[in-house]
């Protein structure tokens, strides 16, 4: 297994996990990052289809879990 694999499913699941805190934990709400109408076709489900979609841009994902300002963004580097 490449080191990216790790990476890409760490990612992965954050985007997962951040969903339900969008929905204030009442549901599984998607972020709001695009996502194409084919992904969300071949996901089957919009919030797996943005989960997969967005999983290789890890500085997003810090961006949403730390804050712009926050000088964690670089947390997510080994990936």
């Amino acid at each position: 297994m490449s080191s990216e694999v790790p990476c890409l499913l760490i990612s992965n699941e954050f985007i997962h996990l951040l969903q339900p805190l969008q929905g204030d934990l009442k549901g599984v709400d998607p972020l709001g990052w695009l996502v194409s109408a084919e992904a969300v076709s071949g996901f089957g489900l919009l919030q797996a289809a943005e989960a997969y979609t967005h999983q290789n841009k890890t500085g997003r994902l810090a961006q949403r879990l730390f804050g712009a300002e926050s000088s964690h963004q670089n947390c997510l580097s080994f990936c």
